[in-house]
């Protein structure tokens, strides 16, 4: 085992950094998997050489078996990151590994960011900042994360195609229904 690999929850190694090419001197810092193709996508401590290609502590690296190493996302982000959750192919939770200031927002090391890509770049906001809830909260590095996803809102239909009410009508019912999604 190394320090780099990877597991599941049941203890399966689904990883293993020397045999794909990771260098002994390179650890993984956040590791998530890409909701679409559940390829992982991971970050490295060091700048490094991964599948010809050279990646920083800040970028995101996309790995599966049949296609290797390849850039997922060079973030620019000031610093290594810590923990890391990929909610879709253009937004994402992230923590650092110190205090930063990003885009007018200073980061803490115990901050979780989300990152949402746009046409015109990348917009950040602080998703969960322990100390803004509770003044007493001691500084702790968040080295890995989690999020549950949203449920599907599902969408809303007229029930009846045509309602009419004479114009000096009180009252008129009409019924929506939802189809799909629970929240």
């Amino acid at each position: 085992m190394a320090a780099a690999d990877v597991f599941t929850d049941a203890g399966i190694k689904i990883f293993d950094a020397r045999a794909a090419g990771v260098p002994d001197r390179v650890d993984i810092d956040a590791m998530s998997r890409d909701p679409a193709s559940c390829d992982l996508v991971f970050s490295v401590d060091v700048t490094t050489e991964l599948g010809g290609v050279i990646v920083g502590p800040a970028d995101l690296i996309r790995w599966n078996a049949a296609d290797g190493f390849s850039l997922f996302v060079a973030t620019g982000l000031p610093g290594n990151l810590d923990g890391l959750h990929l909610i879709s192919a253009d937004r994402f939770l992230f923590s650092l590994d110190r205090d930063a200031t990003l885009g007018g927002l200073l980061l803490r090391d115990d901050d979780i960011v989300e990152a949402i890509a746009t046409d015109s770049g990348t917009d950040y906001a602080i998703a969960l900042a322990p100390r803004a809830l509770d003044a007493s909260f001691q500084s702790a590095n968040v080295d890995a994360l989690w999020a549950l996803p949203a449920p599907p809102v599902g969408d809303f239909r007229w029930t009846a195609t045509e309602q009419s009410v004479l114009e000096d009508g009180e009252l008129v019912v009409v019924q929506i229904e939802r189809i799909g999604g629970s929240a």
